[in-house]
């Protein structure tokens, strides 16, 4: 009786293991591939919003619900089980103006973003020639050396003139912004670019004509979701258009999706990024003003004077 009694439990508890691996393996394959059940229980396709920032003490919200905080040790965050479509994404810094962007999210696919934060207030490094040694206090002058002046200045003695014309293939494209659905890029290759007009870093290239900013990705295996919004993909892609002539163009230091550029009246920031809203700020004010990137260090000259941001 009692070794029945045994048989029968085993079996019992074998029919119960059976019914629960035939029922949770595909259920664990669909959760893995980004299934989820939705609100009427129906099977929906996730994806997932992955944000990196490198300043710590940033709070990430995404569709205005706060879902972490940056630390010393915990740049970044991912979002799993996002449900398919537009998603808002903010971070906000109380050292930093407000980051915004809508996004898009696709089935099983992982929508990373890394958010530039403009600083409201940099803080400035003056640097000093040899006839301006007397306006430094005394108990300054000690350890200030004046070669790093005349070597930064050097930088700035190169003048580049934008030209009004420039020859690139699909440019009615180029520069509109279509409105029609499309799964494969529309890729271009800029063609003609003078050398002082263009600047490369990794895989991208950029470079300004006249009122333009262009950016290139060279890689046909992968191009980058900020080169692509909801509608279409461009590549080459239009960064920005101005109503004042951009005078100089760089990558903002440790960036390579962001930008500086100098206008008549100051030198502006820049990501470059098709989804909206991409920071587009003036960063510094003043009229003549010019920058120089060395070595990942940005510095501004205004007249005789040079200072580094940091």
């Amino acid at each position: 009786m009692s070794s029945q009694f045994t048989y029968r439990k085993r079996l019992y508890y074998f029919f119960i293991l059976a019914i629960v691996f035939i029922i949770g393996v595909p259920f664990l394959v669909l959760y893995a591939t980004g299934y989820r059940f939705g609100e009427e229980l129906e099977l929906e396709k996730r994806g997932g919003i992955y944000v990196t920032v490198p300043q710590s003490g940033a709070s990430i919200f995404i569709d205005w619900m706060q879902y972490h905080t940056t630390a010393f040790l915990s740049h970044d965050y991912l979002k799993q089980d996002a449900v398919v479509g537009d998603h808002e994404v903010e971070v906000r810094h109380p050292d930093y103006k407000t980051w915004y962007r809508e996004v898009e999210v696709k089935p099983q696919t992982v929508t990373p973003l890394y958010p530039f934060l403009v600083p409201l207030e940099y803080e400035i490094r003056t640097l000093y020639s040899t006839s301006t040694l007397s306006e430094l206090p005394l108990e300054e002058r000690e350890g200030v050396t004046f070669d790093e002046y005349e070597r930064i200045m050097t930088l700035f003695e190169v003048t580049e003139t934008a030209t009004s014309t420039r020859k690139v293939r699909s440019l009615n494209t180029l520069l509109s912004d279509a409105v029609v659905a499309t799964t494969t890029p529309e890729l271009a290759t800029p063609d003609d670019i003078l050398p002082y007009h263009q600047i490369t870093k990794d895989d991208i290239t950029v470079w300004y004509d006249g009122y333009t900013i262009y950016a290139y990705w060279d890689n046909e295996d992968w191009l980058p979701e900020r080169f692509c919004n909801k509608h279409s993909c461009v590549n080459p892609m239009a960064v920005l258009t101005t109503s004042q002539r951009i005078t100089h163009v760089d990558f903002y230091p440790g960036r390579d999706d962001v930008i500086l550029y100098t206008l008549p009246d100051g030198i502006y920031v820049a990501e470059i990024d098709k989804r909206p809203w991409p920071v587009r700020e003036q960063i510094l004010y003043g009229r003549g003003i010019d920058f120089r990137i060395e070595n990942n260090n940005l510095y501004v000259k205004e007249g005789n004077r040079i200072v580094e941001l940091e």
